[in-house]
């Protein structure tokens, strides 16, 4: 099932949590604290996933070759998939001894080596991930981790997030000081938690790619924390 996104961005209702406490110093002057936590949703514009890329051999330089003649095809591949995606690194990971699973101790395997790399492949069509993940696996990639699904949005979101969380924290932090007969004095501390950030989302991680699944598609979730300290004056 494929989606398009018609808006890089789509906010949702948003989920908001606080939380205020009141305490007496040391030097007898009560405090207020309150927290704040606002949520926003907003859809993935893009997204990262990595190729898994061996070679085995009977010697160790026979199976870097290899791997790095894969790790050429699988690039041409990227290529011919035009703006769909693009790589954006490759790291090697080294020659190793290939673990012998099937068989008994002792006993030599076809390819005694193995050498790895992995492709770190970004694409900004979410919609077709079936697509570009089945090019890799058809280009010889061994195996594709799951997608990490992000928005170039998230920064400025979080920024607008963090500062509803503090209007908020702040008028937790009034009320509470006007149920006691008081009211706030000078701020004394501000302080953020974050950036928080995480995914929904559905896939299958098979050979034959990633099925985004029925519904929409995933929601990036931006978590935007604060906490407010305020000193108690009568009124």
């Amino acid at each position: 099932m494929r989606y398009s996104l018609s808006a890089a961005l789509i906010l949702i209702p948003m989920v908001s949590f606080s939380q205020a406490t009141v305490r007496v110093e040391d030097d007898g002057i009560p405090r207020v604290m309150a927290s704040a936590t606002k949520t926003a949703r907003i859809a993935p514009d893009r997204v990262t996933f990595y190729a898994i890329v061996e070679g085995g051999a009977e010697t160790a330089p026979e199976a870097a070759q290899r791997a790095e003649r894969k790790l050429q095809t699988l690039g041409d591949a990227v290529k011919q998939l035009g703006g769909r995606a693009e790589v954006q690194s490759t790291v090697p990971y080294g020659v190793t001894p290939s673990p012998n699973f099937n068989g008994y101790p002792g006993q030599t395997t076809t390819n005694p080596f193995v050498a790895r790399y992995v492709m770190r492949v970004q694409s900004t069509r979410v919609d077709q991930l079936m697509g570009v993940s089945s090019a890799l696996i058809a280009a010889g990639a061994s195996s594709i981790t799951p997608p990490q699904f992000e928005a170039t949005a998230s920064d400025s979101v979080r920024r607008a997030k963090f500062a509803e969380a503090v209007a908020q924290a702040k008028a937790d932090a009034e009320a509470l000081a006007s149920g006691m007969g008081m009211r706030l004095g000078s701020l004394i501390e501000v302080s953020a938690t974050g950036p928080m950030q995480a995914f929904n989302n559905q896939f299958i991680n098979v050979s034959r790619g990633f099925d985004m699944g029925p519904g929409q598609p995933p929601e990036v979730i931006i978590n935007a924390s604060v906490t407010v300290r305020y000193r108690l004056q009568p009124r």
